[in-house]
């Protein structure tokens, strides 16, 4: 939150996308930080994508209330990143 007020204050580049860890190191504190960004007008187009370790159903669609533009389980393996990555580029790049 500090980096992103700064960005604001002196006129910064803000960042093209936010990857959240959703448990820091409670779930609770992924929700705070996600709604003190949304609560923010200039923030709020910001693309965030929350990182979580829970494959429940339920958690990815709860970000999505939160105000999340995607969810994704933490993967393993560089292969499932990349092709994690690259789906959710053709994914946002169509929109």
């Amino acid at each position: 939150m500090t980096y992103l007020g700064n960005c604001q204050k002196n006129h910064l580049l803000l960042p093209d996308l936010i990857l959240l860890d959703l448990y820091l190191p409670e779930r609770e504190r992924g929700w705070w930080v996600l709604t003190q960004i949304r609560r923010h007008a200039a923030l709020q187009s910001l693309p965030i994508v929350i990182l979580s370790r829970w494959r429940n159903p339920f958690v990815g669609e709860e970000s999505y209330w939160w105000g999340a533009n995607s969810y994704i389980c933490k993967l393993t393996t560089a292969p499932e990143w990349m092709a994690c990555f690259e789906a959710r580029h053709q994914h946002w790049r169509t929109r």
